[in-house]
């Protein structure tokens, strides 16, 4: 990952003082690092779900409202979209999701987009920062979404 594809990435995160940031992945370690090296000055709080075969996705639950920022790395695989729904619920108002997914994996990145707008996240956009990753964004933005 290159200097300059780390800078964007973080310029993505807002920089208030204990920032919570969930970040769900299989076996990237890398970008739980990274979030806590380059926004260490403000004291982040970092939620680092790491899913393994063992784990049942089905039975997955957070506490709602509890994250600014979730970051979602190589989970998707086309059978447990009801994780972003899980996720929607788990983040503040205005609150910004981030999804990475391997270019290795051939999961087509308007599924991806699809589902989050289906999950009621808003300004879903690509973002083409890394050479290995799909980087998709969204946003839940107050009184726009089901269930608030």
């Amino acid at each position: 990952m290159s200097n300059q594809s780390r800078e964007f990435f973080l310029s993505l995160f807002d920089k208030i003082p204990e920032l919570r940031v969930l970040v769900l992945h299989r076996d990237h370690q890398s970008f739980v690092d990274l979030l806590n090296e380059g926004l260490n000055n403000i004291n982040p709080r970092i939620k680092n779900l790491q899913f393994t075969n063992e784990v049942a996705l089905k039975d997955f639950r957070l506490t709602p409202r509890a994250f600014e920022y979730a970051v979602v790395v190589d989970i998707f695989d086309g059978t447990n979209s009801h994780l972003f729904d899980e996720i929607y619920h788990s983040l503040e108002n205005s609150a910004n999701i981030i999804v990475l997914s391997s270019k290795k994996n051939n999961i087509d990145i308007y599924v991806i987009k699809e589902l989050l707008d289906n999950s009621d996240f808003r300004a879903v956009n690509e973002i083409d920062i890394f050479d290995d990753y799909h980087l998709v964004t969204g946003k839940k933005m107050h009184m726009w979404g089901a269930e608030l």
